[in-house]
């Protein structure tokens, strides 16, 4: 598919998931059938496709890009996933009140992903969740108070990380 939105400049362009790595994360944890997914920046699907296999686990895909969407959602209903859904909405604008994981492979960073790591903080004030970050994305999430790494196997831009918020942890 080809790109039919004009990307802001702290968007990215699309990368795909290399598959190793959605294998090291169903690895590092857990990820139960009543889980619900986030894929933030899902681009053609295959990392919610993939996960949704997997682990059972509901997965919802937030895509700015309409082309990459349709196609996400095209792939979905060929392969008759009722539990894997793909929004086409910029990731400030999506609703995460129901998430409990959320992963970014970099699909945006500076003040945007700020913007969006406090949205996803808010809507978890509630409950425990994990962010899951690959690439260039980790450091600026390493950064959030309101996250501790709870697992990772090697330090470099490249190496997944998993945070978690504990909300029994924080203080009223």
């Amino acid at each position: 598919p080809h790109e039919t939105r004009i990307r802001e400049p702290e968007m990215v362009f699309y990368q795909p998931t290399p598959a190793r790595v959605i294998l090291e994360l169903i690895e590092l944890m857990p990820i139960a059938p009543d889980d619900i997914f986030y894929d933030l920046g899902s681009g053609l699907g295959q990392v919610c496709i993939l996960v949704h296999l997997l682990t059972g686990a509901r997965t919802r895909g937030v895509e700015f890009e309409t082309a990459y969407c349709d196609y996400a959602r095209e792939s979905a209903q060929h392969l008759n996933l009722t539990r894997v859904e793909f929004v086409n909405a910029d990731a400030r604008a999506a609703n995460y009140t129901d998430g409990t994981i959320f992963f970014m492979y970099t699909p945006f960073k500076g003040a945007l992903m700020e913007s969006v790591l406090q949205k996803i903080e808010s809507a978890s004030r509630r409950r425990a969740i994990r962010v899951c970050a690959y690439g260039e994305c980790g450091s600026q999430v390493s950064k959030q108070a309101w996250l501790e790494l709870a697992a990772q196997r090697r330090e470099s831009e490249d190496a997944l990380a998993i945070f978690e918020r504990n909300p029994v942890k924080e203080q009223p």
